[in-house]
């Protein structure tokens, strides 16, 4: 429902209900709005279809091309973001996919900040409060490679293409009890790279186009886990795929965000 929720937000409306019915031995999403003008776009971004993608571990460096190719995509991004600057999480959700990051900070002293805004702390102490800046070009910060988020330590460098908005600033007190500026604000990251590929048997790209359904189930440790059902030739792929990634991970995204990302232990087939 969270994902009805979300699709509904955009139609800029608040009177609605979402909700499961059984009818004929078969479960509907039943989503009734007020007041809504247009029915057609209603029914265009309501029943729009969730993305499922499966990705790889892009094994290339980066090359002055790729790099080249990533700063026009900061670059359009960075003109989304100064065009609708009140809604840029709203804007911008659905692509951790693609390596573009939207962070919010709601109240961090700057030594609890990534190293961009530590090593270059003017640019948050001078930035106009609610004006949209980028692109900053370089290190974001260091990350341990661990779970779904970016993790801020020591390892590998994230570098890229930062915006960001500053909402709020005030003097007050850091972790350690010390003086120090509070900072409220927003930012966008976009990598340098895409850490992700599309996964492929050499012919086939593996993706939503073969999803059939997904329920639930319960793993062997008793933890709930969610089953994604393929047709045939969805199996197949995916069967070629695992045979030739073996003890390598592949992650599942689902409407642009990082569900899971599993080591391949054995071909699935």
């Amino acid at each position: 429902m969270k994902n009805i929720d979300n699709r509904v937000s955009k139609l800029g409306v608040s009177d609605y209900k979402a909700y499961v019915q059984n009818m004929n031995n078969q479960h509907y999403i039943i989503v009734e709005i007020g007041g809504i003008a247009d029915l057609d776009q209603a029914k265009e971004i309501i029943g729009k279809t969730l993305e499922l993608e499966f990705k790889l571990q892009n094994p290339e460096k980066p090359t002055k091309e790729s790099i080249a190719a990533r700063k026009v995509i900061a670059t359009q991004v960075l003109a989304e973001v100064i065009k609708d600057p009140e809604n840029i999480q709203k804007n911008l959700e659905g692509r951790t996919s693609e390596n573009i990051y939207y962070n919010a900070f709601t109240g961090n002293s700057l030594n609890q900040l990534p190293d961009i805004y530590k090593n270059n702390p003017k640019l948050l102490d001078t930035a106009q409060i609610g004006k949209v800046y980028g692109l900053i070009e370089g290190n974001y910060t260091t990350i341990y490679q661990q779970g779904n988020a970016l993790t801020q330590g020591t390892g590998t460098r994230l570098d890229g293409y930062t915006m960001f908005r500053v909402l709020d600033r005030q003097q007050g007190k850091d972790l350690s009890g010390n003086a120090a500026t509070i900072y409220v604000f927003e930012d966008v990251f976009v990598q340098d790279r895409e850490t992700w590929i599309p996964a492929t048997d050499g012919q086939n790209i593996l993706n939503g186009a073969y999803f059939k359904y997904a329920n639930t189930s319960t793993s062997e440790m008793g933890e709930p886990v969610v089953v994604i059902n393929l047709d045939d030739k969805g199996k197949d792929i995916f069967c070629n795929v695992t045979q030739a990634n073996i003890g390598k991970p592949m992650a599942i995204f689902v409407g642009g965000n990082l569900l899971t990302a599993p080591n391949i232990q054995s071909k699935i087939c």
